[in-house]
């Protein structure tokens, strides 16, 4: 039987064509576009993250405009755009990484050949905010291999760091720059404020008792004064004498650290008390009813100093 040259044609051309075909599915294996669907359906890729690694120097940028702390607490205007700063960059709302496939090529093995996928990798879904102190994805490597019913990604994709910075937009940073602005002129108001209050700590309104018969023995001068007066008023222990550098020495109540009255003093056979600043202050009165007095009101002035000013005390 004779058959027609163009149907041997057609056939032979269909043979070729399949054999083309099935050699270049073979050859290749695996596409740039199903590697890289795999690889981002692995945990590494598709899970939602909320810790950011920040990029180099972003935790010190974020510090110095008080957005975070030195130990990553996040502050108040900054709370609705992060959560925490300490080691990564916590932010409210979750984010996962997208890949893109730069090549595939083979890896023999002992049982066969798998497939080295390597990919750059970017972040999806980030935040304004976060962009700002992001790092610009980077790259990573996946092994895949094939099986009966397709290729499997065999082992977690790995992934390193870019060391540039991701490129945030000029709305992100000036979402950025507008609440350090907005903490900036809140330390200002409280830096007032405390400016205030302290000048209001340190200031006598009242003078509450005066005392004679006084020595008084700083540690950083070589002997005792006798002083003319050593009065007390409601922010002030004063000490006065000619001999003294600018005639009185005030020792202000926000510099007390602790006091103690020792009563009679037997080596000096005087009545002692006691004030540490940061220097040691000793009160030696010759009276016993004097220094009793005025231990007592210094007692009632200071506890009702600290209770009015405990904030520039620091108690």
């Amino acid at each position: 039987m004779i058959k027609d040259n163009r149907t041997i044609g057609f056939s032979a051309c269909a043979v070729v064509f399949l054999a083309l075909l099935y050699g270049c599915t073979n050859e290749a294996g695996l596409s740039r576009e199903e590697a890289a669907r795999l690889i981002a359906a692995t945990d590494t890729f598709s899970r939602p993250q909320q810790a950011l690694h920040l990029s180099n120097d972003a935790f010190k940028e974020g510090q110095a405009l008080v957005l975070w702390d030195r130990a990553g607490n996040v502050t108040p205007e900054a709370q609705r755009e992060a959560i925490s700063a300490k080691g990564n960059l916590t932010l409210p709302k979750s984010f996962t990484l997208r890949v893109e496939v730069t090549g595939i090529t083979d890896k023999p093995i002992a049982n066969g050949v798998i497939k080295r996928v390597e990919y750059t990798w970017s972040y999806k879904d980030l935040t304004p905010f976060g962009s700002v102190f992001a790092k610009n994805g980077g790259v990573g490597s996946a092994h895949l291999r094939q099986y009966d019913d397709g290729w499997r990604v065999i082992e977690a994709p790995k992934i390193t760091f870019s060391s540039e910075r991701f490129p945030a937009s000029d709305d992100a940073k000036a979402l950025v720059k507008s609440l350090a602005a907005k903490i900036a002129a809140r330390l200002m108001a409280e830096a007032e404020k405390r400016a205030q209050l302290l000048a209001n700590c340190k200031k006598d309104t009242q003078e509450l008792l005066k005392a004679s018969q006084v020595r008084f023995m700083p540690r950083s001068h070589g002997g005792a004064l006798q002083l003319k007066v050593f009065r007390l008023t409601d922010a002030h222990l004063v000490a006065e004498a000619d001999n003294l550098n600018g005639g009185s020495v005030p020792i202000w109540f926000g510099d007390i650290n602790r006091y103690r009255y020792k009563g009679f003093y037997n080596y000096t056979d005087e009545y002692l008390l006691e004030v540490y600043d940061n220097n040691t202050r000793w009160f030696y009165f010759k009276n016993k009813s004097v220094a009793d007095e005025f231990v007592k009101k210094f007692e009632l002035a200071f506890a009702s100093w600290v209770a009015r000013c405990s904030t520039v005390a620091g108690r």
